[in-house]
């Protein structure tokens, strides 16, 4: 197993920025938890009716941010509380690990999604070839595309450390290490596991929202004409909203890692540097917000389910 180059020194932010930030994770964590667990629970409760492959992505999705949210970030909390890493070498490595794990394989599902969209929307042929079998499969192969990255550092090729993140409160992969082993391996996650499925994801957003733009307008009833110009809007906002979230989760923290295998992060402001990892860790928020609460078929399960609830609250006993 890789070893992890963990500090004690504190040269992060004072104790008040420090609590702000452990403050700032830990309402990201209970909002999470919350979010995710109460999709997980429509999920358990509808799942005959949900069950397809675009929501089996999204399953997916809202399991991983559940994770993230209920086991990495309450160790971030704890640490920024405490002003330095609270749990040492294993610590360290098994949060590297499971974060590395987790952020590529939610970037593989979003681009799963990205692509199941398309399919449905610009390659219409091709849907009756969407099935749930084929679905699980693609997001196994993305759990095990996540793992197979997040492997590397524990067998050697670069490691878990201190480094991104410098203000000692979380570990991550050796990005600023000048090692021709260490640099191959941070150049190949940017190309494979971010440029590659950004260029996919981008491609994929652009073509389905052209396909809205110019699909044609019905003139003969007024309705109608209303309706599919309030769908078309509808959509256009969604892919807005998805590809505005995966920028902002991801691109911050690719120009940072960028930055740290070509130069040192150590130049870098503390702020510059953590604001990345925070905006990376918010996305536990915004992907149920997004993917989940704007899928139809889980927003009306989740007012049923929720509608059901009040009324036998306000059945008399």
């Amino acid at each position: 197993m890789a070893s992890s180059n963990v500090t004690t020194s504190n040269v992060g932010f004072t104790k008040p920025v420090n609590v702000i930030v452990g403050l700032v994770f830990l309402l990201t964590a209970a909002v999470g938890i919350l979010f995710n667990g109460c999709i997980i629970i429509v999920f358990l409760k509808k799942r005959q009716k949900l069950l397809n492959p675009t929501t089996c992505f999204i399953l997916a999705l809202t399991c991983l941010d559940f994770f993230m949210s209920l086991v990495n970030m309450p160790m971030v909390i704890v640490s920024s509380f405490l002003g330095d890493w609270a749990f040492g070498i294993p610590g360290c490595i098994f949060y590297g690990f499971t974060m590395t794990f987790t952020g590529l394989t939610i970037i593989a599902i979003l681009t799963m999604i990205s692509f199941d969209q398309y399919i449905v929307m610009v390659k219409s042929h091709l849907k009756c070839k969407r099935t749930i079998r084929i679905a699980i499969l693609a997001c196994l192969m993305c759990f095990l595309w996540g793992l197979s990255w997040a492997v590397g550092p524990l067998v050697g090729w670069n490691s878990y450390v201190f480094t991104i993140e410098a203000v000692h409160t979380s570990c991550a992969v050796n990005w600023n290490s000048k090692k021709v082993s260490d640099l191959l391996f941070t150049m190949s996650l940017l190309v494979f596991c971010f440029l590659l499925p950004f260029s996919f994801v981008s491609f994929f957003y652009v073509n389905i929202y052209l396909k809205v733009k110019r699909s044609p307008r019905i003139n003969t009833k007024s309705s109608n004409k209303k309706r599919q110009e309030r769908r078309q809007k509808y959509i256009a906002k969604t892919i807005f909203f998805m590809l505005g979230a995966f920028l902002l989760s991801w691109c911050p923290y690719a120009i940072v890692v960028i930055w740290s295998a070509i130069g040192d992060s150590r130049d870098l402001p503390n702020l510059v540097v953590i604001l990345p990892a925070l905006f990376a860790k918010i996305s536990v928020i915004w992907n149920p917000l997004i993917y989940a609460f704007r899928n139809r078929e889980l927003k009306n399960s989740w007012k049923a389910i929720f509608h059901s609830d009040r009324e036998t609250e306000a059945e008399p006993t």
